[in-house]
Parts: C-alpha cells; structure tokens; sequence
C-alpha cells in the first residue's frame, strides 16, 4: 500500500492543506518546512489518518476537536484507491468522502493487521529512536541477534530482556532470601506447621471450657459480695471524713447566730470612710490656694496692653522684614552695576575705533549689525577654500600614483609565459582522481583478499572431520536448519525421556532393594506372621471342629450347624476316631489362638511387613512397565537416528550429533560466505589493477609529449597534478593581469576627470566670495584672514553692547524694587508708627519690625496668661464638687451604719467585719462536705452521720477491710485458675487458632499461586524472546549482515568495509564487529556515537528491504534523522532511502533546507519528490477556520 494523497481539511493551524503523493508510483517524498511550519504537525497527521486521532491531542488549538477532519487517498498495490476522512470521535470515526462510516477493517487489511505502535516501530524512525538504537547496541554488548531482531522489529530488545529477567528475579530466586514468592513459600509453610499444632481433641476442649463456666460464674459471685463490700466502705469513710467538717459548721452557724441584728457594711465601707475624710481634710487649704492664684492672673491681665493695629499689619510687616536683606544688598549691587555699565560703554567705543567708526555712539553701534547670513556665508566660505585646495593637491597626487601604476602593469604583462593547452590531460586526472587512492585501494583489497583467503583455508581446515572438498564448498546440499532444528528438539526428547525414564527406573530399582533390605532385617528378629497365616490357620480350626462333628454327632447333626463352604470342603475326608478329632481340634485352636497373640502382640512389625510387601509388589509390577516403556522409547530413537542419517546421504557426509551437525552448519555458511566474500575480493581488486592500468595509460600518453612521462599511476598523478596547476596558476596570473590592467587605465581616466572637477570649484568658489564681501562692507580683494579678523571684531562689538544693555535693565529693576519696598514702610507707618512717617526709610523699616516682634511676645504672653486663668477656675470648680461629693458620701455612710458620729461608725465597720469572716470561714466547710456527701446534701449527711463516733466508724471500718482483703485473695486464686485453664485450652484447640492458621496457609498458597503464575509468565516471555531472537538471527543473519555490510560500508563512505558476526569463543551469542579497511575489527562500543547510529541505520534499512521481499510494502516514515550526519554522510543515507523507495513508499520529514539539497545531488530526479511547507502552510494558514 502507500499513500497517495493527505489533506489537512482541519488539522492544528491548516485549513485544507494538501500534500499529493501520487506520482510517480516508487518515490521518495522529503516534506520541508521551516520552524513553526507545521512539519510535526502534519507528521502527526499520518497516524491520525491510519489508526484514528487520539483522545488527547494538541492539534485542536486552531479548530474545535469535534471538527478536527483529515482525509486522504490510499492506494492498493493492484492499482485500486481507497479514498477515506477521519474525524475526531470514539466511534465510527472513519468516513468515506460522503461522511458516511466505513468499516475500520478495511484499513487494517491494507496496514497486516498492525497497531499504531507496532507501525511507529517497525515502519517509523525518529532521530531520537536512531540515537536509542544505537546505544542499545552497546548495551545489548553487540550481541548479533539481540541487534537483528531489534532493528527488525524497530525498537529495542536487550532493555526488555533485562526488565524480564530482572521482574522473573525479583519474584523469586532459588536461594533468594528476599524475593516475593520465596517469602511467601516460607510463610506458608509456617503457618501450615502451626495449623497442625494447634489441632487437638475437641473433648478436651468442652471440658476446660464446663470449668472455665464455673470458674467464672463463682467470679461473678465474689465480683458482686466484693461490690457490696465496697459500697458499705465508701460509706463508713464518708462519715469518717465528714465527722470534723460537720462540728466545725455547728460551731460557726452557733456564733454567727449570736451576731443576727448585725448590720452588714460592705466590705469597702472602712476604706470608703478613710477615703472621704482625707478628701474633705485636703480639700481647704487647695481652694485657698486656688482662689489666690486667680486673684493674681486677673490682676496681671489688666496691666498688659498690647498694640493691636501693629499686629493687624502683621503680614505685610513680615514681608518688609523678608525683603530688608534684599533691599540692602540690591542699594550696594546697584552702585556696583553703574560702575560695570561705564566700563563696558568704554570698550565697545574702543571697538568701534579699530573697526574705523570712530563717528558713531554706543547706541549706535548696537544698530550697527551684521546679518547672522552675512556672518555664516563668509566663514563657510573660508572653510571651503581650505578644503578645495586640499582637494586640488590630492588630486594631483593621486594622478601621479595611477599612471606610475599603469607602467608597472604593463611592465608586468610583457614577463608573463604564454598559455598552453592542458584541458585533455587535466580531464584525465580528474577521471583518475575520481577513482580515489586506487594504489591505496589495490593494496588494501590485496590485504582483505589475502585474510579472507587465510579464512578460508582456516575454515576448510575446521571442518577437517568432514573433508569437505575446496571446489564443492557452496553446492554441497544440506539439510535446512529447521531440519536440523527439528531432529535435535526429537532426538533430544528422546534422550530425555529415556534419561528421566532411566532415573525413574534406577530409582525404583533401589527403592526396591531398600524394601527387601528392610523386610529381611524384620524377619530376622523372628518370624513374623501374617494375616493370610491366620486366616490358614483359621481355617484349619474350623475344618478340625467339622471333623469332630462329623465323628461324634450323627451325620444330619454334624451338617446341621456347619459353614456350607466348609462342609463341601471336608465332606469327602475320611473320618477319624474320636479321640483323634478331639486332640486335632485342640490342636488347630491353640495353633490359631497362638497365631492371633502373635498378631497383636507383633501388631506394628506384622502391619509394617504387610505394609512392605504390598509396596514390594507394586515396585516389581511398575519395574516390568518401566522396562517394557523403555525399549519402546529406544526402538522409537534407533527409527530417528537412522532418519538422521538419511538427511545427510546427499551431501556424502557422516553426522554427528544434530547439535555439532547445527554448529558445523553455521560453520560451513560462514565458510560458504567467507569463500563468495574472497571471491568478490579478489573480483574488485582485479576490476582496481585493471582501472589504475588504464588510467596509467592515459595519463603517460598525454605526459610524453611534454617529456615530462614516468613509470607508476601515483608519480603520474603527481606529475599531471603538477603540470595542470602550474598551468592554472599561470593562467590565474594572466587573468589578473588583465583586470588589473584595465583597472589601472581607469584609475588613470579617473583621477584627471577629478582634477579638472576641483579646478572648476576652485573658480566658482571666487565668484562667491567677491559677493560675500560685498555683503559685509569688505573690498572684493580682501584675504580670508582679514574677512575672519573682522567678523571677529564686529562679533565682540555685539557683545559689548549686548552686555551694556543687560546692564542697563538690571539698574532698573532694582530702582523699581526699592520704590515698592519704601511705599509698603510708608503705609505701615501711617496705620501704627505715626512716629516714624518722616523717618529715612530703611531707619523706619528696622524699627517698625522691632515693634512689631515684641508686639508678638506681648501677645503670646497675654495668651498663656489667660489659659491659666481659664484652668485655675476649672479646678477651683472641681475641687469644690470633690469637696461636697465627700461630706455627703460620709453622711451616707454614717445613716447606713445607723451611727451619730464618727465613733459609732468604726465600731459598727468592726461588728460587719467579724459576721463577714464568720461567713467566709463557713462557706469552705459546707463546699467539703457537699464534696463528701457524693451527691447528698448537707442535711442528709448531717442524718447519716447522727449518732456516730469516730471510735465506732474505726472498728467498723477495719472489718469490712479484712472481710474485702479475703474476698479479693478468694477472686484471685480462682482467676489464676481461670488463667491456667485458658492456657491449657490454648494449647488443645488455641480457640480459632487453628482455623486461623488454616486460612492464613491458604491465603498463602493462593498468593504462591498469583506470584508463581507472574514468574512463570515473566520467565517465559524472558527464554522465548531469546529463542525468537537466536531464531532470527539463524534465519536472517547471512543475507541481513551482507546487506548491513554494504550500506554500512556506503554510509561511513568506506571507512569500515563490512559487519561480521564474530563469535568470540560462544557460537550461541556471536556479536557485531565492524571490520576497517585495515582489517582492524572493532566492536560497538569502540565506535563513535555518530557511526553506532550509522549502523543501527543499515541493520534496519537491511531489515526493512528483507521484510519488503516477502511482505506487502506498507509506507516508511521518517522524522529529521540527519541531525548528527556530515553532508557527506547524509548524501549515502539519503542516497539508500532513494533505493529503498523503489521497494516501498518513503517520506521524509526535515526542518532543514540544506537536507532537500543534499537530497537534490543524492537521488535521482525520476524518485525524489520535494514539498514545501511553507509555501504550501501559508496558503492553508491564510484560509478561514470554518
């Protein structure tokens, strides 16, 4: 199958992106898109399309998910099309174009059933899954088949074999200690051993547990007198504790009784007395005192007099005083500035002077002015003149240095050679050189040839046991190593099951002896009977009571009563006397009762005798079975043997074993290899000498002529390498004479065009400067210096009179200032210091400010005296309500204490204090006896206590302590004995114990069962996955490694020539070698990161082409595997995918540009399809979502 076509309809960032991979029908498409492009996006998409968009995706940040559609056309390898839309869902989510539901089978027909992450495996490679695969090389050791299988199937395999082995070992190890199912096996076993002890006689148990009941019940009973005991103590102990409490209470309700007319004070009522008559004893002397200090603030506050209309002015009095300083300062600056002014005046008249205008004023000389236009033209002129006369001699200069130039160069062409004609000879080194270092190769190829000749005859000489003849190595027909395969896993189940039957057989056969061994060791302590003895025995008694019958009773009376069988067995003996009978008979039973002591009295050595000789009869009836088994199973493996030999007629060869038959076939492939690898040797190193011979050939024709021809390709080379470059060379220098020639003529053109270019600015400048000077009042001849001297002059002119006339502005205003100043001094002086409107104004405005702060104080001064004031009443006021708030607290007190005076009222505070503490000491009491009481009041415990002494409570009190001490000594002896009878019953039955260790036993097994059947599974995956891979490696390891070798060596660009499959001393685990062109052999982990990926890279592409042989193409993906490859390298890689294209459908998707120009040089154009994501993105991108 392959894809024919794939459109994003709505896909990530893309509407209706398409990508056609129709034509031609085996191409190699290289999908490029830059950053950003959407390159892992459409990726994505492919398996999208094939097995359905996943749950959680990230391409939905454009579209809705529920809208998210991609479509694509799928192409058959008959030509047919399947044209199908996958939309985002859980079910039916495969469409035909119509949106109707297609069944999925039809696509997993197409992919062989595969799954998603079987196709990204096997069909799919990542750089990422290139850089794993070749680490796995070196951690799988190079193992061959571990690397085959692994590049087959697409992913690793040597991680995998250690996470089985690892899981089948953590569960269980042999002699593990700490293993899962090691633990648990010993678990059970513990618990199975304490099922068994604790399993006892139930009789037992019911016993123990009859006087378990009874001793429990005479517990209860002494538990319950105890309890009673107990209650009656309590009690006593009550009365004991409550006894004193009660007589102390008696004895303070007696006192407080007594005290009832009492009036009670509160308890404060001494402190609140204390407290008034120090207030109203403090109180007089403070009003006194208050009352003279607002005598005198008043009296005070009527002497101040403060000028109020000079604090009206308060603010403008202020500015005054902020601008005294300025004022003073401006009166100097001012005298300082007329002074400045004249000066400047002075100098700008001299000024005028020099410039010859001695006629004209300061002031106007200031109207005297040059235009800024004037002044800017003349001095750009000036600099202008500088740098054209440094451009006219740089001219002249550089025309001299161009045409001293031109005469060196043309000098210079007169000594060059003349060309000669080396085009032919230089096409036949390049032919030649494309051929690389065929001296080099020869010799190498002459080595490699040599060691695998050297292999060869050391690979015929192993196989000497077999004397395989030299021209039939490779026509010898063998058996298929699934033949081989076949009769080692038969002949080997024979052998097994003749070893295992022969053990089985040795086993029993000593088992047998051990019994005979046994049995003779019983019977040589005494003969020992049996029961068919005794049942003889027996029977002769009851044949001696018949005879006895028989002789003395009639005969219908000796048939009357005996034993029908017994009868038919003596009917036909002759009868004997009496006498004779009666002596037999007693005989016959004393014989059988001897024989049943014996029995009993030999029970265990008679049952182990009948025990053993049942036993020996089984062991010689399944000894007979055993042998006859085994001459079965060795006719069976004479029959496979010979079949074994058949195989082998055809080849003329006599086997061995399938096991050195299967290696000697491994050998002889190897043998097989090694002889078609020397032969192709030795192939190319002819192909080499005949190519060097005939571009020796061609190389010394075309030398001769030239007498310069010499033995050898190499010294050919050299000399034909020589020869070419020299030409080239003198070729290069005729070249460059050229050019430089032609560059020197016009130079030379140049650098006079230039000079007459500055002339003719040169005369253009003059005319501007005359009219410049025009414009300045200057003679038309007048020189650059002069015109700049005078600029100057007129400059500082204009800045003399610029500086007199700041001057002048600054006088005024400090004029206009002062003027200000003394009009705000005139008006404060008319409102508030009449005395002082004559006064010079700078005397007034010192004093007006004096006043004025000392108004301030006086004022601050008035203020505080009046807040005193304020105060004072405020405490007169307070410490007269205080006063009065005392005098009638104390009258109150006094009322309520119903006292005349002071004196009453102490007396009566003393009386309240002692029914207070007479109180205080009652409470406690009562509180401990209501703790007493344990629930009762205090009136019933005052009853219960009626008519008891403390004598009489002691008395009683000690008997019910030793009736309780013999009551608890009772109890505790029958719970010792109920203690050593729970202990016995432990031992009989445990309680569940048994049951419990039961159950746990069987929880155990059935975890031995889960873990056992994990370590089965994990060790079973674990010897399969390495039989699958020692399969593989047998069957694919010749045309793979072969097919490996040649693109390894393609893609290291002929740095290792091959891959072997060396065994290093186990033919069961050979491992990978990379053969140099040295011969040198190297293992995985001496290779270089970069080619260990190069290598993982040809195991798989060799695997893929082989599965391709023989399975339906399904397309190859790939995704920017080229990171670490050079440009050379990637040019082969790129080049093996354009071959495997051929096979099966490739794409190739890259961020990088430069990989689509290697790939433009590595495959051809007939296969290579390039698609730009970007251009194709950015229309898709443009398109609305909907």
């Amino acid at each position: 199958m392959k894809i024919l076509s794939l459109e994003l309809l709505r896909w990530g960032p893309f509407s209706d992106l398409a990508l056609d991979f129709s034509s031609p029908a085996r191409a190699f498409h290289l999908v490029v898109g830059s950053n950003e492009a959407g390159k892992s996006t459409t990726l994505r998409a492919v398996g999208g399309l094939l097995f359905g968009i996943p749950e959680r995706t990230s391409d939905d940040h454009r579209h809705k998910m529920s809208e998210l559609r991609i479509s694509g056309r799928i192409g058959y390898e008959d030509g047919s099309e399947l044209a199908i839309v996958r939309r985002k869902g859980r079910k039916e989510t495969l469409l035909d174009p119509a949106g109707q539901p297609l069944d999925e089978a039809l696509l997993r027909k197409l992919l062989g059933s595969i799954e998603r992450a079987q196709f990204e495996t096997m069909f799919g490679l990542s750089h990422d899954g290139l850089v794993k695969g070749g680490r796995e090389l070196v951690e799988g050791q190079g193992d061959l088949g571990e690397s085959l299988f692994g590049a087959g199937l697409g992913q690793t395999v040597a991680s995998l074999l250690r996470k089985l082995g690892g899981r089948a070992d953590e569960i269980y190890l042999p002699r593990g200690k700490k293993r899962k199912l090691n633990d648990a096996i010993d678990k059970f076993k513990e618990a199975k051993k304490r099922a068994q002890e604790l399993s006892q006689s139930a009789r037992d148990f019911e016993d123990i547990n009859k006087q378990l009941g009874d001793r429990r019940a005479e517990t209860s009973r002494i538990a319950a007198e105890l309890v009673d005991l107990g209650r009656r103590m309590r009690r006593l102990q009550r009365v004991k504790q409550a006894l004193r409490p009660l007589a102390e209470r008696a004895e303070v309700l007696a006192a407080l009784d007594v005290r009832r007319d009492v009036v009670v004070l509160p308890e404060t009522a001494a402190e609140d007395r204390r407290r008034t008559q120090a207030i109203i004893h403090e109180a007089g002397p403070r009003e006194e005192k208050l009352r003279e200090d607002v005598r005198e603030l008043e009296g005070k506050l009527a002497v101040l007099a403060v000028p109020t209309a000079l604090l009206q002015k308060g603010a403008l009095v202020r500015q005054v005083q902020g601008e005294l300083g300025s004022h003073k300062k401006a009166s100097i600056d001012a005298t300082r500035l007329r002074g400045e002014l004249r000066q400047v005046e002075d100098e700008a008249r001299g000024l005028c002077a020099r410039l010859g205008r001695r006629d004209i004023s300061v002031e106007e000389a200031e109207a005297w002015r040059l235009s800024a236009v004037a002044s800017t033209r003349v001095r750009s002129l000036v600099k202008q003149k500088v740098e054209l006369d440094a451009a006219a001699k740089s001219a002249e200069s550089a025309l001299g240095a161009a045409e001293e130039r031109l005469d060196d160069e043309k000098r210079r062409g007169a000594a060059l050679p003349p060309p000669a004609d080396v085009e032919a000879l230089a096409h036949g080194l390049d032919v030649a050189r494309r051929e690389g270092d065929l001296d080099k190769r020869i010799q190498e190829r002459a080595r490699a040839a040599e060691s695998l000749g050297q292999r060869v005859q050391a690979g015929r000489a192993a196989l000497s046991l077999f004397d395989v003849p030299f021209d039939k190595i490779g026509n010898l027909p063998m058996p298929a190593r699934e033949t081989i395969e076949r009769f080692e896993r038969g002949l080997g189940v024979k052998d097994e099951e003749l070893r295992s039957l022969g053990q089985t057989l040795a086993d029993r056969k000593r088992k047998l002896s051990a019994l005979e061994r046994e049995l003779e060791q019983i019977r040589r302590g005494g003969a020992v009977p049996t029961e068919a003895d005794w049942a003889s025995a027996r029977s002769g008694r009851d044949a001696a009571w018949i005879e006895l019958r028989r002789a003395l009773l009639p005969a219908e009376h000796a048939h009357a009563h005996g034993a029908a069988d017994d009868i038919a067995a003596f009917r036909s003996a002759p009868p004997r006397p009496g006498v004779e009978a009666v002596f037999a008979y007693e005989a016959s039973v004393r014989h059988a009762d001897d024989l049943a002591a014996s029995l009993f009295r030999e029970a265990d050595r008679v049952a182990k005798v009948s025990q053993r000789s049942l036993e020996q009869q089984g062991l010689l009836r399944e000894i007979a079975e055993l042998d006859a088994e085994r001459q079965s199973l060795e006719a069976a493996r004479d029959e496979l043997g010979r079949q074994w030999q058949e195989q082998w007629k055809a080849s003329s060869l006599a086997p061995l074993s399938p096991a050195e038959m299967k290696g000697f076939l491994g050998q002889y492939e190897r043998l097989v290899e090694d002889r078609r690898r020397w032969a192709e040797a030795e192939a190319l190193l002819a192909a080499d000498r005949a190519l060097a011979a005939d571009h020796e050939e061609t190389l010394g024709a075309l030398l001769r002529p030239l007498g310069l021809a010499v033995r050898g390709l190499p010294a050919l080379m050299e000399r034909a390498r020589a020869v070419c470059e020299r030409e080239a060379k003198a070729q290069k220098d005729r070249e460059a004479h050229e050019r430089d020639l032609g560059r020197a003529k016009d130079q030379v053109a140049q650098c006079k065009a230039l000079l007459e270019r500055r002339r003719a600015e040169h005369a253009a400048w003059s005319a501007q400067w005359a009219e410049a000077m025009a414009g300045v009042d200057l003679p038309e001849a007048t020189g650059t210096v002069e015109a700049e001297e005078v600029l100057a002059l007129r400059s500082d002119l204009e800045k003399r009179c610029a500086d007199a006339r700041d001057r002048r502005r600054r006088i005024e205003g400090i004029e206009r200032d002062a003027r200000l100043f003394a009009d705000r001094v005139v008006e404060i002086t008319r409102a508030a210091a009449t005395d002082l409107v004559d006064a010079p104004i700078e005397h007034a405005a010192n004093l007006v400010v004096e006043r004025f702060l000392a108004a301030e104080k006086d004022e601050i001064a008035r203020q505080k005296d009046a807040q005193k004031l304020d105060e004072k009443r405020r405490e007169l006021e307070d410490v007269i309500l205080r006063r009065k708030a005392a005098e009638n607290e104390l009258t109150a007190l006094q009322s309520a204490a119903r006292a005349e005076n002071l004196a009453e009222l102490g007396e009566a505070e003393d009386r309240s204090k002692e029914v207070r503490a007479l109180k205080a000491r009652l409470a406690p009491i009562e509180r401990q006896l209501l703790d007493l009481g344990e629930g009762l009041g205090i009136e019933a415990l005052v009853a219960e206590c009626q008519g008891l002494s403390g004598d009489d409570v002691a008395t009683e009190l000690s008997s019910l302590d030793e009736q309780i001490q013999a009551k608890n000594d009772a109890k505790a002896k029958v719970e010792q004995e109920i203690g050593k009878l729970e202990e016995r019953r432990g031992r009989v039955d445990g309680g569940d114990g048994a049951a419990q260790a039961a159950a746990e036993a069987e929880g155990h097994l059935a975890s031995m069962g889960v873990l056992v059947e994990e370590y089965a599974r994990a060790r079973l995956a674990f010897r399969l996955l390495e039989d699958e891979i020692k399969h593989y490696r047998e069957r694919h390891q010749g045309p793979i490694v072969r097919r490996a070798s040649e693109l390894f060596r393609r893609l290291t660009l002929g740095s290792f020539l091959e891959i072997r499959g060396d065994d290093e001393g186990d033919e069961s685990r050979p491992v990978l070698k990379c053969v140099r062109t040295s011969g040198e052999r190297v293992g995985v982990e001496g290779l270089s990161d970069g080619t260990r990926d190069q290598l993982f890279f040809a195991l798989r592409m060799a695997s893929l082409e082989r599965h391709f042989e023989h399975n339906e193409p399904i397309p190859f993906v790939l995704d920017d595997i080229l990171v670490n490859f050079d440009d050379a390298r990637s040019r082969a890689a790129l080049s093996i995918l354009g071959d495997l294209s051929q096979k099966t459908q490739v794409l190739f998707f890259t961020h990088h540009a430069r990989v689509a120009d290697l790939a433009r040089e590595a495959v051809p154009p007939s296969r290579l399809c390039l698609h730009d994501l970007d251009t194709l993105g950015g229309r898709a991108r443009l398109r609305p979502a909907s």
